[in-house]
């Protein structure tokens, strides 16, 4: 017998610099509730604070969608939708890196490779979804 995956909660924020911060405080508090452990919000934490970045920096249309999976059992999920063409190079999170001394951009996707236990991308028409899970000290993942 298959275990169903819990239903995310999700939020939509507004493309707008602010957002940021907002998208960070919606996940904490919804880890923070759950029990989180204090490196995981932390870390889950930096994932979004990355990928809402990225959204709004280079995605287009008014707004993008935060949704957090807790799974009490095994792991946290974590998912940033927005609009905008991606190039064909960041579909392979295996690809990400953080960018060398100097470089003034490509960090954050580099950084949410580094993080997390998994990234996966999904681009169709014209939206993007990167989605990151961070498996449960503990747990047995399959």
């Amino acid at each position: 017998m298959s275990q169903s995956m819990p239903t995310p909660i999700e939020q939509t924020f507004p493309r707008i610099a602010a957002s940021v911060r907002a998208a960070r405080g919606f996940v904490v508090d919804r880890l923070d509730s759950a029990g989180a452990d204090p490196a995981a919000i932390s870390t889950i934490e930096l994932a979004v604070s990355e990928l809402a970045s990225n959204s709004i920096e280079h995605g287009h249309g008014d707004s993008f969608c935060v949704a957090i999976v807790i799974d009490d059992l095994t792991m946290w999920e974590l998912t940033v939708t927005g609009s905008g063409k991606l190039q064909p190079r960041f579909l392979d999170p295996s690809t990400w890196r953080v960018a060398e001394h100097g470089e003034e951009s490509g960090r954050g996707l580099g950084i949410v490779q580094s993080l997390m236990d998994s990234v996966e991308v999904a681009a169709h028409d014209d939206e993007v979804a990167v989605r990151c899970r961070l498996v449960r000290q503990g747990s047995i993942s399959s």
